[in-house]
């Protein structure tokens, strides 16, 4: 009797076993909520790379997501971590499908945003997501077309749902500046939708050490009706020497799931002209 209740623990355990470890096929839907709360039905995320992860255990989908976090906070893309299958949501169709455990999880990350959800050998399982996102940062590039020109490049933005980070590093070549110039950066967004101007970002100023004497002899400069002398880079001077310009800034947008276009007006300016 003894012999036969081990067994049947024995069989009990491997049977527990084998459901923990039993791989089946889960689909679904990632679908944006904050899309289908301006009247609009079942959209997916259309701009946005849409992941979906699974793993046996929620400590290993948790760790996996603080894990995402450090990765994007150094500029470093995702590596996975204990990943039973990893698959992409159709962005036409929001449509995923990947293996997973009967009883493990499943993660789905949309730019920053991640939502876990325990699989308990359902072979459906929809998301609906808010659409605050990041898609990375902002690049804007320029040209040199003409000896005396610097022309933007419109290049598509990323945003984190209605916040948009705006990077540049844009190399600046000899002879454009001078030590009794001026030179002025000034970004801005377009919202592609309407077309028209939606924000500012701030201004980069950057002077050369004879600039105010200049303009003072010249025009009685008056510091004090300069609104541009507040966002001046006190840090370094211009000369027509070769620089990078660096520039870092955030804008708030009124809509988040429109496209935007970043555009970039550079001037060069002296006690003469622009």
């Amino acid at each position: 009797m003894r012999k036969i209740l081990v067994l049947l623990f024995f069989f009990a355990a491997c049977n527990c076993l084998l459901q923990a470890q039993n791989l089946i096929t889960v689909s679904g839907k990632v679908l944006n909520v904050e899309a289908n709360k301006e009247g609009k039905r079942n959209l997916p995320f259309t701009d946005e790379l849409v992941k979906v992860f699974s793993y046996a255990t929620k400590s290993d989908a948790e760790e996996a997501v603080r894990l995402m976090e450090e990765q994007f906070k150094k500029g470093m893309p995702y590596h996975g971590l204990k990943e039973i299958d990893m698959a992409e949501a159709d962005p036409y169709t929001g449509y995923y499908e990947l293996k997973c455990y009967a009883n493990g999880w499943l993660l789905v990350r949309v730019g920053l945003s991640t939502e876990l959800r325990a699989v308990e050998n359902k072979l459906q399982i929809n998301f609906n997501i808010r659409g605050t996102v990041s898609l990375g940062q902002v690049v804007v590039q320029a040209q040199n077309t003409a000896p005396n020109e610097l022309q933007v490049i419109p290049k598509a933005t990323a945003r984190f749902g209605n916040v948009l980070p705006l990077t540049l590093s844009l190399p600046i070549g000899d002879y454009y500046g001078k030590t009794n110039g001026r030179f002025v950066y000034q970004p801005f967004v377009v919202d592609c939708t309407t077309g028209k101007i939606e924000a500012y970002g701030r201004p980069y100023i950057l002077e050369g050490k004879e600039y105010h004497n200049t303009q003072d002899r010249r025009m009685g400069y008056d510091l004090k009706r300069d609104t541009l002398q507040k966002f001046v880079d006190t840090l370094k001077t211009l000369t027509d020497e070769a620089f990078v310009l660096n520039y870092a800034d955030t804008i708030r947008l009124q809509h988040a799931d429109r496209n935007y276009a970043v555009y970039g007006s550079f001037h060069f300016m002296d006690y003469n002209n622009i």
